[in-house]
């Protein structure tokens, strides 16, 4: 496909009369070898004949005047000239100093461990607020205590009075003396009828 593509613009540039010399001796040689490669090219040239033609009709259809493609001609050459300018000079600009940005993982780290710092300085401001209530029982813990003692001596001690809620110490009340008293019945030391 790309040889075919070359063979094309190699015989347009023969056409228009500005394939270098090499290249034009070497293509009427494969030109006087293969006859398909001289119908490509009669196809071509009719091509470009009837192009030529066209672009002629028109023209003298609507004439350019003079003064005008002078002007165009001109401020072509200007663009192109400022356009060389242009290249030139800031191919030999020093180079501008910018700032070294950094990739967006660096930027999620930073949040990340500022969110980090935020939360560990929150916790400890808590903490050291109302030391009294923070500070952390020590118990003594026996033997012959339950798991449900021990349970409810650490969450009285642990939990901060706001986290408790008086409802629920108040069912865990009457169930402890539920237990307690169905703990009696089952010896035989109180009747729970009579209570």
């Amino acid at each position: 496909m790309s040889d075919q593509l070359d063979i094309e613009s190699q015989l347009l540039l023969y056409l228009a009369g500005e394939l270098p010399e090499a290249e034009r001796a070497r293509l009427e040689g494969l030109l006087g070898q293969d006859a398909s490669l001289r119908g490509q090219l009669a196809t071509l040239s009719v091509a470009k004949e009837c192009a030529d033609s066209a672009l002629q009709v028109v023209e003298e259809a609507h004439p350019i005047a003079d003064a005008r493609l002078d002007a165009a001609v001109r401020q072509t050459s200007r663009a192109i000239r400022q356009w060389q300018v242009d290249r030139l000079s800031f191919r030999h600009a020093p180079p501008r100093s910018r700032m070294p940005r950094l990739d967006w993982r660096a930027y999620a780290g930073a949040v990340a461990a500022s969110i980090i710092v935020l939360i560990g300085v929150t916790v400890w401001w808590q903490m050291t607020s109302n030391p009294a209530e923070s500070v952390p029982a020590q118990f003594a813990v026996n033997d012959d205590d339950s798991g449900e003692d021990l349970a409810t001596t650490i969450e009285q001690t642990m939990l901060p009075p706001a986290a408790r809620n008086p409802d629920i110490d108040d069912v865990e009340q009457q169930m402890d003396n539920l237990t307690y008293l169905a703990g009696l019945s089952r010896t035989g030391k109180v009747d729970l009828e009579t209570q």
